[in-house]
């Protein structure tokens, strides 16, 4: 864009209002710079009390931690009123901690609510004495720093002045020593209270005491006007404390503790945590006090900043207006007078032309132009008057060639319009004859190549309307022959469909009856299979008899030896009792009835063996009888087992048939269906060659009004309806 397509007043306005933008350009960093230390020191003194109230928290929560040492560090049946008070201070403050976060909307009240989560099972453990105090402290320690993280969070990042930050960082580092100093107090507590030195509990409290030295050095450096208040809480301010202190890390590993006293170690250690609590609070209220004199400050500043700026904007705004009422004004009239120039008015006038400045200048030239263009109007105006006169003698010219062209025009018109009628009487034969206008003469050789055309289609449409009105007798006529024999053909197909379902009935019958033969079959060989095996068992029982009648034939043969031995024994009884005498005459009737007894055993003994003997044929001969009556039976269940083949074979081919027939009906009926729709179709075709027929019709009728060359195609459709 170049400066010229920029208005005089926005570049008068421009060249005014620019120092002023570049004057307030370069206070914008200093501005801003005071904006965001004054939004610092503010929220600082805002959020003062909050951090007051943290501070006290993170007191309760030290305190609690020192009584939680205590408490794991003594018996199970010792006092825990100082713990439960501690935790009641902890969850006071806390709470209020909570309230002022949720008032002064800071981002911490979930963090602190987490905490006091974690807190709560810490407590349980420590309530059930799982943890030992060491470990104890370890995790309070946790949840100390954890707190002290949330007031750096609050403390740290802004942009203060110099001063201010020095004594945040001041704060922050003497929060921290007082920490120290609480697991200073802790770790002191559990190496009392078990007695006996250990390594590493003492490097530990040698590394808080001396981190507590160097914490208080650093917080002095920073900040010397409390100096003399730190000086009554370094490690050595209180004497007994310090002399404690010196007898534990002066005990070697392993050392004897027993004459140092716990409570005492803790009633001196938070004596001098309650002293740096106080001390850390003034520093606190120190802090604030500066952080309002500062926000006060840079309000001031900002003020006269401000106020520097309006002013000197003000000034540029009134500059700009004279300007633009002393040149501007004037220019705009004389751009006025320019523009009714040129819309035509010559007659206007221009003010401010005795002026002695550049824009007096310019109203004179102006006025000089205006006269110019005066004179120039009035040569213009004649000119158009001849000119005017010139279009009336054309526009006369244009008027009879219109005329005569009206009626050439007329003439072409009326010859078209007798066509037309004569057309929509039907005459085709019609011709205009009469030559036109040059201009016309083409419409009208253009009309009777129109009407010859039309007469050639006419002739041409009568004639293939006497083809289709034949074709459509034709048609008729077949089709009412395909109706016939379509018909025909579905009630055979109806007929041969009910035989077809006759026969698959019977073949399903008998497929159903070789089914049951088959199942009938397959009982019948499942019986002679158990007459073949009962008769083998009975084959062997006989064989069993007949073993066993072989064995008793043996025993009973040594039954009969026996006899016969026990007859010669009584015999020679006999006998040696006859030589006795006398006295074996008693002897001699016992072996006499012996004898008899073995004889009769023996005649016995022959008779049962006879008996055997006669049993044993008999068994044979069953064992003979059996095994033809198994060889039989074996025969049967071979023969059976044909028959189920057969059967089965039987039953088979019957499903088959009856699947195969199935198919065949189902076939059947598909050509039935087919048949039927064929017979619909024909119907249709019979219906629509009808109409077709009867349209044919119409449309010779129709093309009968039509007046054609030498009545030809009246003959020919006479002829053709004939």
């Amino acid at each position: 864009m170049r400066l010229s397509d920029v208005s005089l007043t926005k570049r008068i306005l421009w060249c005014v209002a620019l120092p002023a933008l570049v004057a307030a350009w370069l206070a914008y960093g200093r501005v801003e710079a005071s904006l965001a230390s004054y939004r610092d020191a503010a929220h600082l003194v805002k959020i003062s009390d909050y951090i007051s109230i943290l501070g006290d928290a993170v007191h309760s929560l030290q305190m609690e931690r020192a009584a939680t040492a205590l408490f794991l560090a003594n018996n199970p049946s010792g006092d825990d009123a100082p713990l439960s008070a501690a935790r009641r201070g902890f969850d006071g403050r806390a709470e209020t901690a909570l309230a002022a976060a949720s008032k002064l909307a800071i981002d911490q009240d979930a963090t602190l609510r987490e905490a006091r989560q974690q807190l709560a099972a810490l407590r349980g453990r420590v309530d059930r004495r799982e943890l030992a105090p060491a470990e104890s402290n370890a995790q309070y320690s946790q949840f100390v720093s954890r707190l002290l993280a949330m007031l750096r969070a609050l403390t740290n990042g802004g942009r203060i002045d110099d001063a201010l930050a020095g004594k945040v960082e001041a704060y922050n580092l003497f929060s921290l020593a007082k920490e120290y100093a609480g697991q200073e107090r802790a770790a002191g507590n559990a190496l009392i209270a078990t007695g006996l030195a250990d390594r590493e509990g003492l490097l530990r409290l040698a590394k808080l005491y001396g981190a507590q030295t160097m914490l208080l050095n650093e917080f002095v450096t920073k900040l010397p006007a409390f100096a003399d208040r730190a000086k009554t809480v370094t490690p050595e301010a209180s004497a007994p404390l310090a002399e404690i202190r010196k007898v534990l890390l002066a005990t070697g590993e392993g050392g004897d503790l027993s004459a140092l006293d716990a409570a005492e170690w803790y009633r001196l250690a938070s004596a001098r945590i309650n002293t740096m609590h106080e001390v850390e609070k003034a520093l606190l209220e120190d802090t604030r006090a500066d952080a309002g004199d500062l926000a006060r400050r840079q309000m001031t500043a900002l003020l006269a900043i401000g106020g520097g700026l309006t002013v000197a904007l003000s000034a540029a705004t009134c500059v700009s207006v004279l300007i633009a009422l002393g040149v501007v004004r004037p220019i705009r009239e004389l751009t006025k007078a320019i523009e009714r120039l040129a819309d035509g008015d010559a007659g206007t006038t221009v003010g401010q032309t005795d002026a002695k400045d550049e824009v007096g200048a310019m109203g004179r030239a102006v006025a000089k132009a205006v006269e110019v263009a005066r004179r120039q109007a009035e040569a213009q105006r004649e000119e158009d008057q001849r000119r005017a006169a010139e279009r009336q003698a054309e526009a006369r010219a244009r008027d009879e060639e219109r005329v005569a062209r009206a009626r050439d025009l007329e003439q072409a018109l009326d010859n078209v319009n007798r066509g037309l009628d004569e057309l929509s009487r039907g005459n085709l034969r019609f011709r205009i004859a009469q030559t036109l206008a040059p201009d016309f003469d083409a419409l009208r050789t253009a009309f009777n190549g129109s009407v010859e055309t039309l007469e050639r289609l006419v002739s041409l449409a009568g004639e293939n309307a006497n083809v289709i009105d034949g074709s459509c007798a034709e048609l008729r006529t077949a089709a009412d022959d395909l109706a016939r024999r379509t018909g025909s053909q579905a009630t055979a197909l109806e007929e041969a469909a009910a035989a077809l379902e006759e026969v698959a009935t019977a073949v399903k019958m008998s497929s159903v009856g070789a089914d049951e033969a088959q199942r009938s079959v397959g009982i019948a060989s499942s019986d002679a299979a158990e007459a073949i095996r009962v008769v083998a068992e009975t084959v062997g029982a006989m064989h069993d008899i007949a073993n066993s009648s072989q064995r008793i034939g043996q025993i009973i043969g040594a039954i009969d030896e026996i006899a016969f031995q026990t007859n010669l024994l009584a015999l020679n009884a006999g006998v040696e009792a006859a030589r006795a005498g006398e006295a074996g005459k008693g002897f001699a009737v016992v072996a006499q009835e012996v004898r008899e007894l073995a004889q009769r055993s023996a005649a016995a003994a022959r008779e049962i063996k006879t008996l055997i003997d006669q049993a044993t044929n008999d068994v044979s001969a069953g064992v003979a009888l059996v095994g033809k009556t198994g060889e039989a039976l074996s025969g049967i269940e071979r023969h059976v087992q044909l028959i189920s083949r057969q059967v089965l074979t039987i039953a088979q081919s019957a499903k088959e048939q009856a699947s195969a027939l199935g198919e065949i009906t189902a076939t059947v009926s598909q050509l039935d269906q087919i048949t039927q729709q064929n017979a619909s179709m024909v119907e249709e075709t019979t219906a629509a060659s009808e109409s077709l027929a009867v349209e044919a019709g119409k449309l010779r009728n129709q093309l009968a009004t039509f007046q054609t060359g030498q009545g030809r195609v009246e003959r020919h459709w006479q002829a053709n309806a004939a």
